[in-house]
Parts: C-alpha cells; sequence; structure tokens
C-alpha cells in the first residue's frame, strides 16, 4: 500500500467509527477502499440527509469522491445520474441548511431536484 492509499484507509476508518453515517455514505466509504457495494448497500442518497452525510464524509475524507462515488457511479446508474449534477445539489443543500451543514430543518428544493432525477435514472 502507498503512503497516500494507507492514509486514505485510516482516513476512512476514522470517520467510519466517529462520523455521521448512512447507507449510501458507507457505500461510498466501502467503494473507496476497494469494496463492491450492490444491492441496497450500493444505494445513492435519497433525500437531503442521506446526501448530508455523503457530503460530510466527502469534507472529511476528500480522496473519496474519486475513488468511491466516481467509481460507484460507473457501476450505477442513479449515482450516475446525482453525480451529473452533485455541486448544484451540494449547492442548494447548503442553501437551505447552511453552509456548516448542521442539521438544521428540511431542505425541500434539495429534495424535489434529488426525486427527479433518481426518479428518471434507469
Amino acid at each position: 500500500m502507498t503512503r497516500n492509499r494507507d492514509e486514505t484507509v485510516t482516513n476512512i476508518a476514522r470517520w467510519m467509527s466517529t462520523g455521521n453515517r448512512g447507507i449510501s455514505s458507507d457505500a461510498i466509504a466501502v467503494t473507496a477502499l476497494g469494496g463492491h457495494p450492490t444491492g441496497f448497500d450500493a444505494s445513492p442518497p435519497w433525500d437531503p440527509s442521506d446526501l448530508r452525510r455523503c457530503l460530510l464524509l466527502l469534507e472529511e475524507v476528500p480522496e473519496a469522491r474519486e475513488e468511491g462515488l466516481r467509481v460507484l457511479a460507473e457501476r450505477h446508474s442513479r449515482w450516475a445520474a446525482l453525480l451529473n449534477i452533485w455541486d448544484c445539489l451540494s449547492e442548494t443543500l447548503r442553501s437551505e441548511i447552511g453552509e456548516a451543514l448542521p442539521p438544521r430543518g428540511p431542505a425541500p428544493r434539495t429534495y424535489a431536484l434529488m426525486r427527479e432525477v433518481l426518479d428518471t435514472a434507469d
């Protein structure tokens, strides 16, 4: 394992033990570690709370975006559809609940955008 890979593993292990986790954020983390989640374990974020947990992971472990999120998007059409608008989703969510991503109220615009994309993905 290279030094960068060791750091990624360490960072993800720390996040998995202390982070705010959900199925979709776990899917990103497991994929970044070389895993191949399938079925329910590969579920994309379905609502703003799920998205928030993914964003928190990517803030703490930025390399998981390339090694986890992008790989999931290559494997699963719903992840690909979300990745296509990921930055827009992130900005919309932050505008609704705040920059620091505290769990502060609903995010109806983010939810509507997510549903539109997920409902049209194969």
